[in-house]
């Protein structure tokens, strides 16, 4: 390590520019100084990985500056001091002096309106949450949701977000009061619903031209809509998906070439393993997806969506990886799609055909079409996904 560190704290001396604020902050650095450990630059929030400002010797620069708090404030507000995102870490370092100074977060300027069991709720969710996803934790069970759909919120790209909040917060409340939906099939309705209601489309004319025009279903609303339409609908719309994708390599054939990025630091994987029943020997692959086509053919192969990820791939901020199997037949069949963030070092999506998650039942109609011989391969690519995680030092965040 060095001293790295000094330069850091040589940093946030210069920065204070108030007198009581510097001497909160040298006070502290010699009770720290008794404990080395804390000097430390690993990630103090797991979830947002080797960043700026995730260390302890950040974190205690900010630290000094609530040390005059007057009431208690939640141990997952500590989380405030160590933010990847300065604005962000900005905002919710303000929640904390709000609570420090006795109020509650109810009047915060929180992007979700909390009632009093929400909030309750909110201040004891599970250690080591970023506080935007407590938020959507006390927004789940707060309603009364169970746990396991509150993660499955918190997993989805709303777990990240809070723009339109309005009108997902109508969402939130509909998977609460439909608590058989399977909380592996909230991320891709989530998913269904945001492109169908925000993401503008392409449409390719004759001749291989395209025009941009709105969205789907800009009116889009979950009130007086049975749970199983909206599943029938998610479906439908993957299936239109795939045409639309079909139509444009029918029609743009050298139109236009597919979209390539740079391979993530990520490593493949490639391995064999006899299977013990049969003495089959199988080829497991786990092969990063690189450019617009392969994301559309796993897409097409998968009966799920994968294409909508090309945005964050070309900025590096996520990859996509193909999991399949080649038998002894020299047949290669798709078993999983899995998406990860590349900064956050954190598997964060991981799907086998029509969305169906790696464990757990078959919920969706199309789910329960799945034959026997790929949902033993379903079964059998946990290992190998297990083990790619291992090799590469990834975390499950879903």
């Amino acid at each position: 390590m060095g001293t790295e560190y000094l330069d850091i704290i040589r940093v946030l001396f210069r920065s204070e520019g108030y007198p009581m604020r510097r001497s909160a902050l040298h006070d502290l650095l010699l009770q720290v100084e008794r404990h080395g450990n804390l000097f430390g630059l690993e990630p103090v929030i797991p979830f947002f990985g080797p960043t700026s400002g995730n260390t302890f010797v950040e974190g205690i620069g900010m630290l000094a500056r609530h040390l005059l708090a007057t009431y208690d404030v939640p141990f997952l507000m500590d989380a405030a001091c160590f933010h990847h995102n300065a604005t962000q870490a900005r905002q919710q370092q303000g929640w904390f002096r709000h609570i420090g100074d006795g109020q509650n977060i109810r009047t915060a300027d929180t992007p979700v309106r909390l009632t009093k069991m929400m909030a309750h709720c909110f201040s004891h969710a599970p250690d080591g949450l970023p506080i935007e996803r407590a938020l959507r934790w006390g927004q789940v069970v707060g309603q009364g949701g169970s746990e396991s759909l509150a993660r499955a919120v918190m997993s989805s790209r709303l777990g990240a977000t809070f723009e339109h909040e309005d009108f997902w917060e109508t969402v939130i409340t509909f998977s609460v009061n439909n608590p058989m939906i399977d909380p592996s099939l909230v991320d891709p309705i989530i998913d269904f619903i945001h492109n169908t209601k925000y993401i503008p489309r392409e449409i390719v004319l004759p001749g291989g031209q395209t025009r941009r025009v709105g969205p789907r279903q800009p009116n889009f609303s979950v009130k007086g809509r049975s749970v199983e339409k909206l599943l029938e609908q998610m479906e439908e719309w993957h299936d239109d998906v795939g045409l639309e994708i079909a139509a444009e390599e029918d029609l743009g054939q050298g139109r236009k070439d597919p979209v390539v990025w740079d391979r993530s630091w990520i490593r493949p994987l490639r391995i064999q393993e006899e299977v013990p029943q049969t003495g089959e020997v199988l080829t497991w692959n786990v092969q990063e997806l690189t450019s617009s086509r392969e994301l559309i053919t796993e897409g097409r192969q998968m009966k799920h969506c994968a294409a909508p990820y090309a945005k964050n791939c070309r900025s590096g901020k996520a990859s996509i990886w193909s999991l399949n199997v080649i038998d002894e037949n020299k047949e290669r069949h798709s078993v999983m799609t899995v998406a990860v963030d590349v900064k956050g070092k954190a598997v964060t999506q991981v799907r086998g055909r029509f969305n169906i998650a790696p464990v757990g039942k078959a919920r969706s109609a199309k789910q329960q079409t799945l034959n026997a011989a790929y949902l033993r391969l379903l079964k059998r690519s946990k290992r190998i996904l297990k083990r790619w995680m291992t090799q590469e030092g990834l975390k499950l965040r879903c």
